[in-house]
């Protein structure tokens, strides 16, 4: 026999829920009722125990969206500055000095051009987004 969110009719096995209350303001109606599409017992539990871990994630992230942050003011704040953080300038410098040992001086003069320094600005690195995606 199927479980409490199955319900059958004529050999056909539907999903049927109620909306939690506190959820209802997101619905116009009051509970959620479809067909499963199988006439089988256990593909109608496997796939009701799916639908219901599904809905109670969505539902979970709904109620999550609508509470407040407890400790709201220990967050940090993705535009706060720590001082320890280089800036871009510090770390094309740091890095110049690492690459270039065993080049010659055309490598150098070219790697230290102005136009990689206008691209980057001087901002610091906690402020930088990614132009790619690690692999």
């Amino acid at each position: 026999m199927c479980r409490k969110s199955c319900d059958e009719r004529d050999g056909r096995y539907y999903y049927v829920r109620h909306i939690p209350k506190d959820l209802t303001q997101h619905y116009t109606i009051q509970r959620l009722c479809f067909s499963l599409k199988t006439n089988s017992d256990s593909t109608a539990i496997r796939y009701s125990k799916s639908i219901t871990q599904r809905l109670d994630d969505y539902w979970f992230g709904i109620l999550l969206k609508n509470m407040d942050v407890p400790s709201a003011d220990k967050v940090k704040l993705d535009n706060v500055i720590n001082e320890e953080t280089p800036k871009i300038s510090e770390m094309l410098e740091l890095y110049l000095k690492l690459r270039v040992l065993g080049k010659d001086k055309i490598f150098i003069r070219t790697d230290q051009s102005a136009s990689q320094k206008e691209k980057l600005g001087d901002a610091f690195i906690d402020n930088v987004q990614l132009l790619s995606k690690p692999k």
